[in-house]
Protein backbone atom coordinates (compact mmCIF):
# COMPACT_ATOMS: atom_id res chain seq x y z
CA UNK A 1 0.00 0.00 0.00
CA UNK A 2 3.16 2.69 0.90
CA UNK A 3 4.70 1.86 -2.66
CA UNK A 4 0.55 2.67 -4.05
CA UNK A 5 0.94 5.93 -2.56
CA UNK A 6 4.21 7.17 -3.48
CA UNK A 7 3.92 5.92 -7.28
CA UNK A 8 3.82 9.02 -9.25
CA UNK A 9 2.08 6.92 -12.05
CA UNK A 10 0.03 3.47 -11.11
CA UNK A 11 -0.46 1.81 -14.56
CA UNK A 12 -2.56 -1.25 -13.91
CA UNK A 13 -5.60 -3.91 -15.97
CA UNK A 14 -9.30 -3.61 -15.72
CA UNK A 15 -9.09 -7.13 -14.26
CA UNK A 16 -6.85 -6.15 -11.12
CA UNK A 17 -9.72 -2.96 -10.65
CA UNK A 18 -12.21 -5.44 -10.78
CA UNK A 19 -10.30 -7.74 -8.29
CA UNK A 20 -9.53 -5.23 -6.16
CA UNK A 21 -13.45 -3.99 -6.29
CA UNK A 22 -14.25 -7.73 -5.09
CA UNK A 23 -11.82 -8.06 -2.49
CA UNK A 24 -12.81 -9.68 0.55
CA UNK A 25 -11.11 -9.16 4.06
CA UNK A 26 -12.60 -11.79 7.53
CA UNK A 27 -15.18 -12.87 5.06
CA UNK A 28 -16.75 -9.53 4.07
CA UNK A 29 -16.20 -7.63 1.22
CA UNK A 30 -13.76 -5.32 1.42
CA UNK A 31 -12.24 -2.59 -1.29
CA UNK A 32 -8.84 -3.46 -2.12
CA UNK A 33 -5.84 -1.24 -2.69
CA UNK A 34 -5.99 0.69 -5.69
CA UNK A 35 -9.42 1.42 -4.42
CA UNK A 36 -8.12 2.92 -1.20
CA UNK A 37 -6.41 6.08 -2.87
CA UNK A 38 -7.57 9.14 -3.88
CA UNK A 39 -5.69 9.98 -7.48
CA UNK A 40 -5.34 13.21 -9.07
CA UNK A 41 -6.61 11.34 -12.72
CA UNK A 42 -7.45 8.11 -13.95
CA UNK A 43 -7.32 7.27 -17.66
CA UNK A 44 -9.23 4.49 -18.90
CA UNK A 45 -8.49 3.11 -22.09
CA UNK A 46 -10.78 0.67 -24.03
CA UNK A 47 -13.89 2.82 -22.22
CA UNK A 48 -16.48 0.72 -23.83
CA UNK A 49 -15.66 -2.34 -22.15
CA UNK A 50 -18.00 -1.03 -19.40
CA UNK A 51 -20.64 0.58 -21.57
CA UNK A 52 -22.86 -2.02 -19.48
CA UNK A 53 -23.18 -0.48 -16.38
CA UNK A 54 -24.19 -3.49 -14.16
CA UNK A 55 -21.56 -5.42 -14.95
CA UNK A 56 -18.93 -5.93 -12.31
CA UNK A 57 -16.24 -4.23 -14.22
CA UNK A 58 -18.25 -0.97 -14.91
CA UNK A 59 -19.24 -0.65 -11.33
CA UNK A 60 -15.25 -1.39 -10.33
CA UNK A 61 -14.20 1.35 -12.58
CA UNK A 62 -16.29 4.15 -11.94
CA UNK A 63 -15.80 3.47 -8.13
CA UNK A 64 -12.09 4.56 -8.52
CA UNK A 65 -11.84 7.78 -6.45
CA UNK A 66 -10.18 10.80 -8.85
CA UNK A 67 -10.12 14.29 -9.09
CA UNK A 68 -10.50 13.87 -13.06
CA UNK A 69 -11.17 11.39 -14.92
CA UNK A 70 -10.19 10.58 -18.93
CA UNK A 71 -11.96 7.35 -21.09
CA UNK A 72 -10.39 6.65 -23.94
CA UNK A 73 -12.19 4.75 -26.79
CA UNK A 74 -12.38 3.83 -30.66
CA UNK A 75 -15.78 2.36 -30.31
CA UNK A 76 -18.06 4.66 -28.01
CA UNK A 77 -21.21 3.09 -29.46
CA UNK A 78 -21.35 -0.46 -30.20
CA UNK A 79 -25.17 -1.64 -29.55
CA UNK A 80 -26.63 1.70 -29.21
CA UNK A 81 -26.59 5.15 -27.79
CA UNK A 82 -27.30 3.75 -23.95
CA UNK A 83 -23.64 2.35 -24.08
CA UNK A 84 -22.66 6.04 -23.35
CA UNK A 85 -24.41 6.05 -20.16
CA UNK A 86 -21.64 4.39 -18.08
CA UNK A 87 -18.82 6.17 -19.79
CA UNK A 88 -20.28 9.21 -19.08
CA UNK A 89 -21.35 8.10 -15.34
CA UNK A 90 -17.26 7.37 -15.36
CA UNK A 91 -16.72 11.03 -16.15
CA UNK A 92 -18.78 12.15 -13.80
CA UNK A 93 -20.91 14.15 -15.78
CA UNK A 94 -25.04 15.11 -15.19
CA UNK A 95 -25.79 12.94 -17.52
CA UNK A 96 -24.26 9.55 -16.75
CA UNK A 97 -25.84 10.33 -13.02
CA UNK A 98 -29.48 9.36 -13.54
CA UNK A 99 -30.77 6.51 -16.37
CA UNK A 100 -34.25 7.92 -16.65
CA UNK A 101 -32.79 11.43 -17.29
CA UNK A 102 -30.23 9.75 -19.86
CA UNK A 103 -33.20 8.23 -21.53
CA UNK A 104 -35.15 10.90 -21.84
CA UNK A 105 -32.23 12.64 -23.98
CA UNK A 106 -31.66 9.97 -25.82
CA UNK A 107 -35.32 9.65 -26.66
CA UNK A 108 -34.91 11.68 -29.37
CA UNK A 109 -37.28 14.63 -27.84
CA UNK A 110 -33.91 16.05 -25.63
CA UNK A 111 -31.07 14.46 -28.36
CA UNK A 112 -29.62 18.54 -28.14
CA UNK A 113 -29.51 17.71 -24.68
CA UNK A 114 -27.04 14.60 -25.00
CA UNK A 115 -25.55 16.28 -28.02
CA UNK A 116 -24.95 18.94 -25.92
CA UNK A 117 -23.69 17.10 -23.09
CA UNK A 118 -21.08 15.07 -25.63
CA UNK A 119 -19.40 18.44 -26.72
CA UNK A 120 -19.04 19.23 -23.13
CA UNK A 121 -16.92 15.84 -22.43
CA UNK A 122 -15.48 14.38 -25.65
CA UNK A 123 -12.46 15.19 -27.91
CA UNK A 124 -12.16 13.62 -31.37
CA UNK A 125 -9.12 12.46 -32.69
CA UNK A 126 -8.60 10.34 -36.12
CA UNK A 127 -5.61 9.99 -38.17
CA UNK A 128 -6.58 13.00 -40.41
CA UNK A 129 -6.76 15.58 -37.11
CA UNK A 130 -3.88 18.03 -37.43
CA UNK A 131 -2.24 19.44 -34.80
CA UNK A 132 0.30 22.44 -35.06
CA UNK A 133 -0.62 22.06 -38.46
CA UNK A 134 0.58 18.38 -38.93
CA UNK A 135 -1.13 15.31 -38.82
CA UNK A 136 -1.21 13.39 -35.48
CA UNK A 137 -0.10 10.05 -37.99
CA UNK A 138 0.80 9.80 -41.07
CA UNK A 139 -0.81 6.81 -42.98
CA UNK A 140 -0.20 4.96 -46.42
CA UNK A 141 -3.21 5.84 -48.40
CA UNK A 142 -6.03 3.18 -48.33
CA UNK A 143 -7.06 1.50 -51.75
CA UNK A 144 -10.50 0.14 -51.49
CA UNK A 145 -11.46 -2.38 -54.22
CA UNK A 146 -14.47 -4.40 -54.85
CA UNK A 147 -14.21 -7.95 -56.30
CA UNK A 148 -16.82 -9.74 -58.13
CA UNK A 149 -17.56 -13.73 -58.10
CA UNK A 150 -20.37 -14.57 -60.57
CA UNK A 151 -21.98 -17.93 -59.24
CA UNK A 152 -21.44 -21.15 -61.19
CA UNK A 153 -24.43 -22.54 -63.30
CA UNK A 154 -25.67 -25.20 -60.44
CA UNK A 155 -24.85 -22.72 -57.39
CA UNK A 156 -27.03 -20.35 -58.89
CA UNK A 157 -29.80 -23.12 -59.14
CA UNK A 158 -29.47 -23.74 -55.67
CA UNK A 159 -29.25 -20.02 -54.76
CA UNK A 160 -32.28 -19.54 -56.31
CA UNK A 161 -34.28 -22.12 -54.47
CA UNK A 162 -32.79 -21.54 -50.89
CA UNK A 163 -33.07 -17.73 -51.48
CA UNK A 164 -37.15 -17.98 -52.63
CA UNK A 165 -37.46 -20.25 -49.56
CA UNK A 166 -36.69 -18.15 -46.85
CA UNK A 167 -38.43 -15.11 -49.14
CA UNK A 168 -41.67 -17.23 -48.28
CA UNK A 169 -40.98 -17.93 -44.92
CA UNK A 170 -40.19 -14.63 -43.86
CA UNK A 171 -43.72 -13.12 -45.18
CA UNK A 172 -45.40 -16.07 -43.76
CA UNK A 173 -43.03 -15.51 -40.26
CA UNK A 174 -44.23 -11.62 -40.84
CA UNK A 175 -47.68 -12.44 -40.98
CA UNK A 176 -47.92 -14.34 -37.98
CA UNK A 177 -46.37 -11.44 -35.74
CA UNK A 178 -42.41 -13.22 -35.87
CA UNK A 179 -39.65 -11.30 -33.86
CA UNK A 180 -37.10 -9.20 -35.37
CA UNK A 181 -33.93 -11.62 -34.43
CA UNK A 182 -35.69 -14.69 -36.35
CA UNK A 183 -36.11 -12.26 -39.62
CA UNK A 184 -32.69 -11.44 -39.36
CA UNK A 185 -31.49 -14.93 -39.19
CA UNK A 186 -33.93 -15.76 -42.23
CA UNK A 187 -32.34 -12.84 -44.44
CA UNK A 188 -28.55 -14.41 -43.47
CA UNK A 189 -28.86 -17.67 -44.12
CA UNK A 190 -28.88 -17.29 -48.48
CA UNK A 191 -25.99 -15.05 -47.64
CA UNK A 192 -24.05 -17.80 -45.85
CA UNK A 193 -25.33 -20.37 -48.90
CA UNK A 194 -23.55 -17.95 -50.92
CA UNK A 195 -20.10 -18.52 -48.56
CA UNK A 196 -20.22 -21.96 -47.86
CA UNK A 197 -22.94 -24.62 -48.10
CA UNK A 198 -21.54 -26.49 -45.09
CA UNK A 199 -23.17 -23.93 -43.29
CA UNK A 200 -26.53 -24.74 -44.03
CA UNK A 201 -25.99 -28.44 -43.98
CA UNK A 202 -27.97 -29.37 -40.86
CA UNK A 203 -31.15 -27.13 -41.33
CA UNK A 204 -31.13 -28.00 -45.42
CA UNK A 205 -33.71 -30.97 -45.21
CA UNK A 206 -36.37 -28.77 -43.00
CA UNK A 207 -35.72 -26.03 -45.33
CA UNK A 208 -36.69 -27.27 -48.44
CA UNK A 209 -40.03 -28.59 -47.25
CA UNK A 210 -42.19 -29.26 -50.44
CA UNK A 211 -39.23 -27.88 -52.80
CA UNK A 212 -37.23 -31.26 -51.76
CA UNK A 213 -37.97 -33.12 -54.98
CA UNK A 214 -36.97 -29.87 -57.39
CA UNK A 215 -34.13 -29.69 -55.00
CA UNK A 216 -33.13 -33.17 -56.09
CA UNK A 217 -33.82 -33.13 -59.52
CA UNK A 218 -30.70 -30.58 -60.27
CA UNK A 219 -28.57 -32.53 -58.33
CA UNK A 220 -27.72 -35.24 -61.07
CA UNK A 221 -23.88 -34.66 -61.99
CA UNK A 222 -24.43 -35.71 -65.50
CA UNK A 223 -26.24 -32.16 -65.83
CA UNK A 224 -22.98 -30.21 -65.84
CA UNK A 225 -19.65 -30.17 -67.86
CA UNK A 226 -18.14 -27.61 -65.33
CA UNK A 227 -15.90 -30.24 -62.88
CA UNK A 228 -16.62 -27.97 -59.78
CA UNK A 229 -20.81 -27.99 -60.60
CA UNK A 230 -20.31 -31.74 -60.98
CA UNK A 231 -18.43 -32.15 -57.50
CA UNK A 232 -21.25 -29.82 -55.76
CA UNK A 233 -23.88 -31.75 -57.64
CA UNK A 234 -22.48 -34.86 -55.96
CA UNK A 235 -21.99 -34.29 -52.65
CA UNK A 236 -24.97 -32.30 -52.11
CA UNK A 237 -26.83 -34.69 -53.36
CA UNK A 238 -25.50 -37.55 -51.20
CA UNK A 239 -25.56 -35.44 -47.95
CA UNK A 240 -29.56 -34.17 -48.65
CA UNK A 241 -30.79 -37.56 -49.57
CA UNK A 242 -28.92 -39.16 -46.09
CA UNK A 243 -29.90 -36.31 -44.05
CA UNK A 244 -33.87 -37.30 -45.79
CA UNK A 245 -33.14 -40.93 -44.89
CA UNK A 246 -32.05 -40.18 -41.12
CA UNK A 247 -35.23 -37.79 -40.73
CA UNK A 248 -37.46 -40.31 -42.13
CA UNK A 249 -35.86 -43.46 -40.58
CA UNK A 250 -36.47 -43.97 -36.91
CA UNK A 251 -35.23 -47.71 -35.52
CA UNK A 252 -36.81 -49.77 -33.01
CA UNK A 253 -33.37 -49.63 -30.95
CA UNK A 254 -33.33 -46.00 -31.43
CA UNK A 255 -37.17 -44.97 -31.08
CA UNK A 256 -37.00 -42.41 -27.79
CA UNK A 257 -40.16 -40.26 -27.16
CA UNK A 258 -39.88 -36.69 -26.39
CA UNK A 259 -39.66 -36.77 -22.25
CA UNK A 260 -37.18 -39.61 -22.49
CA UNK A 261 -34.94 -37.54 -24.40
CA UNK A 262 -36.11 -34.27 -21.79
CA UNK A 263 -35.26 -36.59 -19.06
CA UNK A 264 -31.96 -37.74 -20.62
CA UNK A 265 -30.49 -34.87 -21.52
CA UNK A 266 -31.95 -32.66 -19.14
CA UNK A 267 -28.66 -31.08 -17.53
CA UNK A 268 -27.25 -30.17 -21.11
CA UNK A 269 -30.37 -28.77 -22.50
CA UNK A 270 -29.12 -25.57 -24.70
CA UNK A 271 -31.98 -23.10 -23.06
CA UNK A 272 -34.37 -21.08 -24.35
CA UNK A 273 -35.90 -17.82 -23.62
CA UNK A 274 -34.45 -14.63 -21.91
CA UNK A 275 -31.56 -15.81 -19.69
CA UNK A 276 -30.32 -14.42 -16.38
CA UNK A 277 -26.30 -14.61 -16.21
CA UNK A 278 -24.88 -17.36 -14.29
CA UNK A 279 -22.23 -15.29 -13.00
CA UNK A 280 -24.16 -12.05 -11.98
CA UNK A 281 -27.30 -13.72 -11.77
CA UNK A 282 -29.02 -10.61 -13.94
CA UNK A 283 -30.51 -10.47 -17.21
CA UNK A 284 -27.55 -11.31 -19.21
CA UNK A 285 -26.29 -8.40 -21.20
CA UNK A 286 -24.93 -9.42 -24.61
CA UNK A 287 -25.60 -13.37 -23.46
CA UNK A 288 -22.98 -16.13 -24.60
CA UNK A 289 -23.64 -19.62 -24.41
CA UNK A 290 -21.02 -22.21 -23.16
CA UNK A 291 -19.87 -25.38 -24.01
CA UNK A 292 -21.44 -26.97 -21.52
CA UNK A 293 -24.96 -24.72 -22.18
CA UNK A 294 -24.73 -21.84 -19.63
CA UNK A 295 -25.09 -18.42 -20.27
CA UNK A 296 -23.76 -15.57 -19.06
CA UNK A 297 -22.89 -11.82 -19.53
CA UNK A 298 -20.49 -11.13 -22.61
CA UNK A 299 -18.16 -8.98 -20.23
CA UNK A 300 -19.12 -12.00 -17.25
CA UNK A 301 -17.58 -14.71 -19.57
CA UNK A 302 -14.94 -12.02 -20.03
CA UNK A 303 -14.02 -11.81 -16.92
CA UNK A 304 -13.90 -15.35 -16.18
CA UNK A 305 -11.27 -16.07 -18.93
CA UNK A 306 -8.90 -13.39 -17.76
CA UNK A 307 -8.83 -14.39 -13.62
CA UNK A 308 -8.29 -17.93 -14.81
CA UNK A 309 -5.93 -17.04 -17.10
CA UNK A 310 -4.09 -15.04 -14.61
CA UNK A 311 -3.92 -18.16 -11.91
CA UNK A 312 -3.05 -20.46 -14.79
CA UNK A 313 -6.50 -22.86 -14.52
CA UNK A 314 -8.73 -23.61 -17.43
CA UNK A 315 -11.70 -21.62 -17.35
CA UNK A 316 -14.78 -23.06 -15.51
CA UNK A 317 -17.83 -22.70 -15.58
CA UNK A 318 -19.59 -21.53 -12.18
CA UNK A 319 -22.49 -24.02 -12.67
CA UNK A 320 -21.39 -27.15 -13.26
CA UNK A 321 -17.51 -26.49 -13.22
CA UNK A 322 -16.80 -27.97 -16.38
CA UNK A 323 -13.94 -26.52 -18.53
CA UNK A 324 -15.46 -24.14 -20.65
CA UNK A 325 -14.16 -25.50 -23.92
CA UNK A 326 -15.68 -22.13 -26.50
CA UNK A 327 -18.52 -19.57 -25.87
CA UNK A 328 -21.13 -18.28 -28.99
CA UNK A 329 -23.25 -15.47 -28.70
CA UNK A 330 -26.58 -16.66 -27.63
CA UNK A 331 -29.44 -15.69 -29.37
CA UNK A 332 -33.27 -16.43 -27.54
CA UNK A 333 -35.75 -18.52 -29.11
CA UNK A 334 -39.69 -17.73 -28.75
CA UNK A 335 -41.15 -20.96 -27.41
CA UNK A 336 -44.33 -18.77 -27.75
CA UNK A 337 -44.58 -18.34 -31.27
CA UNK A 338 -43.27 -21.89 -31.70
CA UNK A 339 -46.06 -23.44 -30.03
CA UNK A 340 -48.92 -20.64 -31.49
CA UNK A 341 -50.91 -23.22 -34.07
CA UNK A 342 -51.87 -20.27 -35.89
CA UNK A 343 -48.98 -20.51 -37.65
CA UNK A 344 -48.06 -22.50 -40.45
CA UNK A 345 -46.75 -26.25 -39.92
CA UNK A 346 -43.55 -24.45 -42.37
CA UNK A 347 -43.24 -21.24 -40.49
CA UNK A 348 -43.35 -23.31 -36.75
CA UNK A 349 -40.57 -25.13 -38.55
CA UNK A 350 -38.36 -22.63 -39.54
CA UNK A 351 -37.93 -21.25 -35.71
CA UNK A 352 -35.25 -24.24 -35.77
CA UNK A 353 -33.49 -23.10 -38.35
CA UNK A 354 -32.35 -19.88 -36.17
CA UNK A 355 -29.49 -20.99 -35.50
CA UNK A 356 -27.94 -22.66 -38.55
CA UNK A 357 -25.21 -25.49 -38.33
CA UNK A 358 -22.76 -24.71 -35.67
CA UNK A 359 -19.18 -24.81 -36.49
CA UNK A 360 -18.48 -28.04 -33.83
CA UNK A 361 -21.23 -29.97 -36.56
CA UNK A 362 -19.53 -29.50 -39.59
CA UNK A 363 -17.93 -31.94 -40.90
CA UNK A 364 -15.37 -31.13 -43.67
CA UNK A 365 -14.62 -34.44 -44.79
CA UNK A 366 -18.08 -34.84 -46.24
CA UNK A 367 -17.18 -31.63 -48.36
CA UNK A 368 -14.15 -33.53 -50.12
CA UNK A 369 -14.07 -33.33 -53.69
CA UNK A 370 -12.40 -36.45 -55.96
CA UNK A 371 -8.89 -34.63 -55.91
CA UNK A 372 -9.21 -34.94 -51.76
CA UNK A 373 -9.95 -31.20 -51.37
CA UNK A 374 -13.13 -29.38 -49.83
CA UNK A 375 -15.49 -28.37 -52.16
CA UNK A 376 -15.21 -24.50 -53.24
CA UNK A 377 -17.83 -22.43 -53.85
CA UNK A 378 -17.26 -19.09 -56.77
CA UNK A 379 -16.27 -16.72 -53.48
CA UNK A 380 -13.46 -19.20 -52.03
CA UNK A 381 -12.23 -19.91 -55.69
CA UNK A 382 -11.97 -15.76 -56.34
CA UNK A 383 -10.73 -15.42 -52.67
CA UNK A 384 -8.01 -18.36 -53.23
CA UNK A 385 -6.89 -16.87 -56.77
CA UNK A 386 -6.38 -13.57 -55.42
CA UNK A 387 -4.82 -14.51 -52.45
CA UNK A 388 -2.27 -16.75 -54.62
CA UNK A 389 -1.35 -13.95 -57.06
CA UNK A 390 -0.87 -10.84 -53.70
CA UNK A 391 1.49 -13.67 -51.77
CA UNK A 392 3.29 -14.65 -55.23
CA UNK A 393 4.25 -11.29 -55.94
CA UNK A 394 4.96 -10.58 -52.21
CA UNK A 395 7.28 -12.19 -51.11
CA UNK A 396 7.30 -10.92 -47.33
CA UNK A 397 3.30 -9.65 -47.99
CA UNK A 398 0.63 -10.63 -45.18
CA UNK A 399 -3.25 -10.47 -45.92
CA UNK A 400 -6.05 -10.52 -43.37
CA UNK A 401 -9.54 -12.32 -44.00
CA UNK A 402 -12.10 -11.70 -42.26
CA UNK A 403 -15.28 -13.18 -42.45
CA UNK A 404 -18.81 -13.32 -39.99
CA UNK A 405 -18.91 -16.65 -39.48
CA UNK A 406 -17.22 -18.95 -37.50
CA UNK A 407 -18.35 -21.61 -39.67
CA UNK A 408 -17.03 -20.22 -42.35
CA UNK A 409 -13.60 -19.89 -40.97
CA UNK A 410 -13.44 -23.39 -40.34
CA UNK A 411 -13.93 -23.99 -44.04
CA UNK A 412 -11.20 -21.18 -44.89
CA UNK A 413 -8.44 -22.57 -42.60
CA UNK A 414 -9.07 -26.04 -44.72
CA UNK A 415 -8.50 -23.64 -47.88
CA UNK A 416 -5.03 -22.49 -46.06
CA UNK A 417 -3.68 -25.81 -44.86
CA UNK A 418 -4.57 -26.83 -49.09
CA UNK A 419 -2.53 -24.33 -50.76
CA UNK A 420 0.06 -24.45 -48.33
CA UNK A 421 -0.25 -21.13 -46.43
CA UNK A 422 0.15 -20.57 -42.97
CA UNK A 423 -2.65 -19.73 -41.00
CA UNK A 424 -3.55 -18.16 -37.56
CA UNK A 425 -6.72 -17.96 -36.36
CA UNK A 426 -8.38 -15.49 -33.90
CA UNK A 427 -11.92 -15.98 -33.28
CA UNK A 428 -14.22 -15.17 -30.19
CA UNK A 429 -14.26 -18.53 -29.00
CA UNK A 430 -10.39 -18.33 -28.09
CA UNK A 431 -9.19 -17.41 -24.84
CA UNK A 432 -7.43 -14.02 -24.52
CA UNK A 433 -4.17 -15.84 -24.31
CA UNK A 434 -4.63 -17.80 -26.94
CA UNK A 435 -5.39 -14.65 -29.15
CA UNK A 436 -2.20 -12.91 -28.05
CA UNK A 437 -0.37 -15.66 -28.84
CA UNK A 438 -2.15 -16.01 -32.28
CA UNK A 439 -1.20 -11.85 -33.33
CA UNK A 440 2.09 -12.37 -31.58
CA UNK A 441 3.39 -15.13 -33.87
CA UNK A 442 1.22 -13.15 -36.65
CA UNK A 443 3.62 -10.26 -36.24
CA UNK A 444 6.62 -12.29 -35.83
CA UNK A 445 8.64 -11.38 -39.01
CA UNK A 446 9.92 -14.50 -39.46
CA UNK A 447 7.12 -16.97 -38.67
CA UNK A 448 6.13 -18.15 -42.04
CA UNK A 449 2.27 -17.79 -41.03
CA UNK A 450 0.70 -15.11 -44.02
CA UNK A 451 -2.79 -15.52 -43.61
CA UNK A 452 -4.64 -14.41 -40.40
CA UNK A 453 -8.34 -15.61 -40.72
CA UNK A 454 -10.33 -13.71 -38.09
CA UNK A 455 -14.25 -13.33 -37.21
CA UNK A 456 -15.55 -10.05 -37.04
CA UNK A 457 -16.54 -9.68 -33.49
CA UNK A 458 -13.41 -10.25 -32.63
CA UNK A 459 -11.05 -8.73 -34.68
CA UNK A 460 -12.83 -5.24 -34.35
CA UNK A 461 -11.44 -5.02 -31.07
CA UNK A 462 -8.27 -4.16 -29.60
CA UNK A 463 -5.87 -5.68 -32.23
CA UNK A 464 -2.98 -3.96 -33.23
CA UNK A 465 -1.56 -5.15 -36.64
CA UNK A 466 1.11 -3.42 -38.50
CA UNK A 467 2.48 -6.38 -40.70
CA UNK A 468 -0.60 -7.34 -42.90
CA UNK A 469 -0.61 -4.60 -46.01
CA UNK A 470 -3.81 -6.34 -47.61
CA UNK A 471 -7.22 -6.88 -45.86
CA UNK A 472 -10.20 -9.19 -47.75
CA UNK A 473 -13.71 -8.30 -46.45
CA UNK A 474 -15.46 -11.31 -46.81
CA UNK A 475 -19.07 -10.85 -45.54
CA UNK A 476 -20.60 -7.75 -45.97
CA UNK A 477 -22.68 -6.78 -42.46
Amino acid sequence: MGALLDAELVLTTISEVHKSFNTKKDGKKALGHLHQVKYFRVVLDEAHSIRNEKSPVSLACRAIDAKHHWALTGTPLINSVFDLFAILGFLGHPLGKNKNTFKKAAAGNAVELLEQGLKECTIKRNYATLLFGSRLVNLPKMQCKRLFASLSGLEAKVYSIIHKRFARMARDFAKGGGNNTLLASLQTRPRQMVSHPIMLQRILCDLLGDDTDRFLAILDPEQYDDENDKSLAEILGRLTRESLADRDTVSPDNAMTKQDKSSKTDSRQRPSGAQRCSACKKLACEPCITSCFHVYCQNCLKEIYESCEAASIPACCKVCDETIDADEPFVESDTEVESDETLSKEVRRSLTLQEGTKPSEMKLSDWKDKHGRIWRTAKLVALADYTRSFLDENSKGKIIWFTQWVGFAKVLAAVCEEEGWGCVQYLGSMLPKAKNVAIEKFNDPACNKRVLNASLKAGGVGLNLTVASKVILLDHW
